[in-house]
């Protein structure tokens, strides 16, 4: 039985409140509004978009969020994304709203001194959308800008979605947004760089700040390890990610996004696996399997030298888009790093891993130069790639922290600068990470080393962590000493595929703070700044998951 959407809505936020079970969802456009949408329990034939939602993030971390369109030609691609959309937007509104409120507490809090989030990203936000859709309204059968438009007809709906459940009372506030306010919730990768491409007041002085206040905004400002593990017998080829993140961020999903119903021929790729958040559309930790059998991973690296922010405009695309379009068009590795370099934001610049299981056969070695582990690193205005295979096969492993591979990436944004002042901490070879991973990723075989690997932190007594807890392959910010500056902020994650996994379309995960020789991480029994509305107090110890499940 049809019900209307804001009715239905009631009644979704009270039982979202007591079960975990899935519940199912779907979208029908209505004709008389343009945009809008009908929301119904189930899946019906006349509907364009299908979600299914379980929300579980109280029972161990994560949402879970499955998405897939209707085949049927009576909707356009544009409709259907734009359901998808809506759907989010709409049925996951409280997560939204309290991930949003958690986002720009934190980072208005640490970056921005309290004062809010700069009025120039807002206007460089608006800049930018208006870029992006000229250039799709200009050139729609270029595959890129097609697939550029779905993912704005997403943001679309999502905007009309949430507004739609915030006017009917169910989305925990009573504030409509724009559309930059989502798109800025979606660039929180980006944020940081763009406040300093708008204002130079924004950009950190590092020959003015101490070794402990330049660890403590390098922290913040980067983003996880990561392993790619071959076993001795070329028996299997495991993958695996840790996001370092705020605590205030841990509003998680695991979402799913199947796209076999879109008509056009320009989404080569139609499904993807991944770790997000709510009214999120990229991953940002970010975290990939695709249904090319490519598994896509990032650790971000640091604009040391802030003379590169000059020049950088809005008519460019963003990080997390482009890693969107670049998962939709790419069937190898080669192909992910030719189309992610294009319109190069100079933001949110990161190490990106590509691993092609394509080209993996267990019981067989590799060969050099095959394209199974390619890897891109990019700056402001260029990039540099690279087939690294020859490497895995040399070593036995591909370990990813922060810190740039090539040398003229890690001298052009300046990594050399603080090696020169600071020592090996910044050393691509001999940071503390880069002598855990050479110590200990020799012994990953399988997807359950890699998983323990990824959540060590053994600072106390392993003497490579340099008696700091954030030097571990899996953060303790937290857990540093007074001195050492804590903050609420580490690995909140470990995400881990093997050959298996890969093929039947799954990947393991678990979330929260890692407590492997740990305490578990609790909000209640902090002193720290960490703003958690909507998450559980904790103790955060849950355990591994795989999505999706069946």
């Amino acid at each position: 039985m049809r019900t209307v959407s804001f009715i239905l809505l009631i009644v979704v936020q009270l039982l979202i409140a007591v079960t975990a079970e899935p519940l199912k969802y779907c979208a029908e456009p209505l004709k008389s509004k343009p945009g809008q949408f009908t929301i119904y329990e189930g899946h019906h034939p006349l509907c364009s978009s299908f979600l299914t939602y379980e929300a579980s993030l109280e029972k161990d971390g994560w949402d879970r969020v499955q998405m897939t369109v209707n085949p049927a030609g009576s909707f356009s691609d544009l409709t259907k994304m734009a359901g998808l959309g809506f759907l989010e937007g709409n049925i996951l509104a409280p997560r939204i709203t309290a991930h949003r409120e958690n986002f720009l507490k934190a980072f208005t809090d640490d970056f921005f001194k309290g004062k809010g989030i700069p009025s120039g990203v807002m206007d460089f936000l608006q800049s930018n959308i208006g870029y992006l859709r000229y250039n799709c309204k200009a050139t729609p059968d270029d595959p890129y800008w097609a697939n550029i438009n779905l993912i704005l007809g997403q943001v679309d709906g999502m905007l009309a979605g949430y507004n739609a459940a915030i006017a009917a009372g169910t989305a925990g506030t009573t504030t409509a947004v724009t559309i930059e306010d989502l798109y800025l919730l979606m660039s929180q990768g980006d944020l940081l760089d763009i406040a300093k491409i708008v204002d130079a007041n924004n950009r950190p002085d590092f020959s003015a700040m101490t070794p402990v206040e330049v660890d403590e905004y390098l922290a913040k400002t980067s983003h996880c390890s990561a392993l790619i593990s071959l076993d001795d017998d070329y028996e299997d080829l495991v993958a695996g990610h840790a996001t370092w993140f705020l605590y205030s961020a841990m509003t998680r999903i695991l979402k799913e996004v199947d796209l076999t119903g879109i008509a056009s021929e320009h989404v080569k790729v139609k499904s993807s696996v991944f770790s997000s958040y709510p009214a999120v559309l990229a991953s940002v930790d970010d975290f990939y399997t695709t249904s090319a059998q490519l598994a896509v991973m990032e650790t971000t690296n640091n604009i040391v030298d802030q003379d590169l922010y000059d020049g950088l405009t809005p008519q460019a695309v963003l990080t997390w888009m482009r890693a969107i379009v670049t998962n939709r068009l790419a069937t190898t590795g080669q192909e992910w790093v030719d189309t992610f370099k294009r319109f190069n934001s100079g933001t949110y610049v990161c190490q990106w891993m590509i691993v092609d299981y394509k080209q993996f056969t267990p019981g067989e070695e590799p060969e050099e130069d095959s394209g199974l582990v390619t890897i891109i690193e990019t700056i402001p205005g260029g990039s540099a790639d690279a087939d690294v295979t020859d490497v895995l096969l040399d070593q036995g492993f591909w370990p990813s922290y922060n810190i740039p591979y090539s040398e003229i990436i890690y001298d052009d944004l300046g990594y050399d600068t603080l090696e020169e002042k600071y020592g090996d901490i910044w050393s691509y070879a001999e940071c503390p990470r880069a002598t855990i991973f050479k110590r200990d990723a020799p012994a990953v075989n399988h997807i359950g080393d890699l998983g323990r690997l990824l959540r060590e932190n053994n600072w106390e007594h392993d003497e490579l962590s340099l008696g700091n807890p954030g030097n571990a392959i899996a953060a303790r910010y937290d857990l540093r000493k007074p001195a050492q500056g804590p903050i609420a902020m580490g690995a909140i994650d470990a995400k881990v595929v093997d050959v298996a996994h890969m093929k039947a379309g799954h990947i393991m995960a678990i979330a929260g703070p890692t407590y492997s020789g740990q305490p578990a991480w609790q909000f209640s029994k902090s002193s720290l700044f960490s703003p958690h509305a909507g998450l559980p107090d904790g103790p955060w110890r849950y355990g591994w998951q795989q999505f999706p499940q069946e």
